[in-house]
């Protein structure tokens, strides 16, 4: 297959924590336009703002005026202090498990999909030198198997919206199971997938240079992913 080149002179695209944590005008400009665009997104900024919102109404700023401590009455003002600084921690600790057990599901839906709609790739890219080809084409970064695992067979890749929009997607089996690896440059990534709620899947997470890896399988034990090395 000819290798494919993105446009060149792209600047690499921030992600969608990088942008809300910016929080001035350009940036609030990129979220608007890609939550116009995208479904995902739009839940993601949706739900960041109700946090935001909920975390200033916990944490405002009491209005009561506060008296200095008189001699002998410092240990009596810190208590409620150091309690208060107890409590903040606890509600940081809590609100930042929140943020993760509430990102969105989107792999589990995208390997049912792809399954349901026949696990057919866009491209059949399945040597060696095509598999790198498309690496370096669509992630900027050179990788490739190091070795064929037995019963796995590489069937081709797609691009689709799931980590950022046009993610590259190696569509793979294990045996007679279909296996999904989701590639994405760090940079590109606008989307933190979440836990699959499928029980009957699992995710398995590497990175390798600037890219990072999730195989979703049936398999309890990831298969793919530890042959997947980077190249020049």
């Amino acid at each position: 297959m000819p290798e494919q080149r993105p446009p060149s002179g792209s600047s690499p695209r921030p992600s969608l924590d990088a942008l809300m944590d910016r929080q001035d005008a350009a940036a609030t400009a990129e979220l608007q336009r890609l939550a116009a665009s995208d479904d995902t997104v739009r839940r993601h900024v949706a739900a960041q703002s109700q946090m935001d919102a909920a975390m200033r109404r916990i944490f405002a700023e009491p209005e009561v005026a506060i008296a200095l401590p008189q001699a002998g009455q410092g240990l009596r003002t810190w208590i409620p202090w150091a309690a208060a600084a107890a409590l903040l921690l606890a509600a940081l600790g809590g609100w930042r498990m929140w943020t993760i057990s509430n990102r969105p599901d989107v792999l589990g839906p995208l390997y049912r999909q792809t399954v349901a709609a026949g696990f057919k790739p866009d491209s059949v890219c399945t040597t060696d030198q095509e598999f790198m080809g498309w690496c370096r084409s669509y992630l900027r970064q050179a990788m490739m198997p190091t070795s064929r695992p037995d019963g796995v067979e590489y069937v081709g890749w797609s691009r689709v919206t799931v980590l950022s929009p046009g993610t590259p997607i190696l569509l793979a089996k294990v045996g007679e199971d279909p296996v999904l690896v989701v590639m994405e440059r760090v940079d590109r990534q606008t989307v933190e997938p979440g836990r699959i709620a499928d029980k009957q899947l699992h995710a398995f997470r590497r990175r390798i240079g600037d890219v990072v890896l999730v195989e979703v399988t049936p398999k309890d034990h990831e298969v793919i992913l530890p042959v997947i090395a980077q190249t020049k």
